[in-house]
């Protein structure tokens, strides 16, 4: 992916916000600021707006923007904005229906407070006589870390057989999630890596009812780099005991349900008192695999489905612990209250749940429900 030219991370360091900060206030993940700054992910204009008014700066402060007018302008595709009450000096936010481009000017209140449809100004530029521009069907998606590479080739999949609707996935850890939905984050389905998140939402009236679903289940596997000396395939549990390992990364059971099956896959083996000063946490499974693959970590515990993808298999091995070492990782999801498209998202849900979403799943380490 071509690098995109933006200035969060000067326009953050001048806030003196740290990455963490930002991503709260603008309600994304960590993850989602450093890959903007990194020039690796693209945000819709939704995302890229939050995180211009977590900063009180105009999106082109922060991106730099393509020419209007241009068929392929558009970085960002406009769902949302905020534009309050005009204020003298308040810088101004830029969005774009198709290929119209509008500004509005920044308010001073929370995103979520002040969030309106960009519909509205559309409607009002078509009443100007501009030609109507249909609109791409768009649906963002809350998804744990360990989808990634599943999900990435079932949206693959999905849009080849949904023309005209667009799917967006958010990667994280589900509790970081499932705190940012309970604070109106815009998020239209969330995936999680457990049934535990879905069913509060829903019991908390922030899901439709009725709307909660299993697609998975999940595992656990003990990898390591190839280059690294230890035989984890033959020792299983018991490698984590070996002298040359100073690091054992896990994701964060604070938060990362993979993070809490691992302590207990620890617990069940009789290992973890002898290991627990060396783990380190990562905010979700894949940065707990990042950090082995990196080597800041000489092992760890990660999802199964993450080890088994076609670009990680390759770099490492791994022991799959039995799945009778923890809970029962049922994974399920939810459409939320606040979708923007339900029948878009009951479409997409229909496909994860149909034979050719759980083939998905199961090629990329899942068990089946």
């Amino acid at each position: 992916m071509a690098k995109i030219q933006n200035h969060v991370a000067g326009v953050r360091a001048s806030r003196g916000l740290s990455a963490a900060q930002l991503a709260k206030r603008a309600g994304v993940t960590r993850q989602t600021i450093y890959a903007i700054e990194a020039g690796t992910y693209v945000p819709n204009t939704e995302v890229a707006l939050r995180i211009a008014h977590a900063m009180e700066v105009s999106v082109e402060d922060l991106f730099k923007l393509p020419a209007p007018g241009k068929a392929d302008a558009g970085l960002f595709r406009a769902e949302y904005l905020s534009p309050g009450k005009p204020e003298k000096g308040r810088p101004v936010q830029t969005g774009r229906v198709g290929t119209t481009w509008v500004s509005v000017p920044v308010s001073a209140a929370p995103y979520h407070k002040r969030a309106c449809l960009l519909i509205t100004l559309a409607v009002l530029l078509q009443g100007c006589g501009r030609p109507e521009t249909p609109r791409t069907r768009m649906l963002t998606v809350a998804a744990a870390a360990d989808l990634k590479f599943a999900l990435d080739e079932a949206i693959r999949q999905f849009k080849s057989q949904n023309a005209g609707i667009d799917v967006e996935p958010i990667y994280g850890s589900s509790g970081n999630f499932y705190t940012q939905i309970t604070n109106n984050a815009p998020f239209d389905v969330f995936m999680s890596a457990d049934m535990e998140y879905p069913r509060k939402l829903e019991k908390d009236g922030l899901a439709l009812d009725g709307s909660e679903f299993e697609y998975a289940v999940g595992g656990l596997v003990i990898w390591t780099r190839n280059d690294s000396p230890l035989d984890v395939e033959r020792l299983g549990m018991q490698s984590l005991l070996d002298p040359s390992i100073k690091k054992i990364s896990i994701a964060n059971p604070q938060h990362a349900p993979y993070g809490r099956a691992a302590v207990s896959a620890m617990q069940k083996s009789g290992i973890y008192d002898q290991v627990k000063d060396k783990i380190v946490l990562g905010e979700n499974v894949t940065q707990a695999l990042e950090f082995i693959d990196t080597g800041t970590a000489q092992a760890g515990i990660v999802a199964t489905s993450l080890a088994a993808a076609p670009t990680v298999k390759p770099r490492g091995k791994y022991f799959e612990i039995p799945v009778d070492s923890y809970p029962r990782m049922d994974q399920g999801g939810v459409i939320l209250k606040r979708v923007r498209d339900r029948d878009a998202a009951e479409r997409f849900r229909s496909f994860l749940l149909s034979p050719s979403g759980q083939t998905i799943f199961k090629q990329f380490g899942f068990y089946q429900r």
